[in-house]
């Protein structure tokens, strides 16, 4: 897994790619001194689902 340089750069760019057509929502991977995944969604229902791919549906269980 390459982490820096351009092939960090293609390598990340092609993650992103491959999050967003699985998750069907905009993903960004901030890979510098900040390491971060950003998820978008568009409504409460929209981050519903999201958490519920990422968790499972028991995430909203009390």
């Amino acid at each position: 897994m390459p982490n820096d340089g351009a092939d960090g750069v293609v390598y990340f760019g092609r993650l992103e790619k491959r999050a967003q057509k699985l998750l069907g929502r905009k993903v960004v991977i901030k890979n510098g001194k900040s390491k971060r995944v950003e998820l978008t969604f568009e409504n409460d229902d929209d981050l519903e689902e999201l958490l519920t791919a990422l968790c499972g549906k028991d995430i909203f269980d009390k």
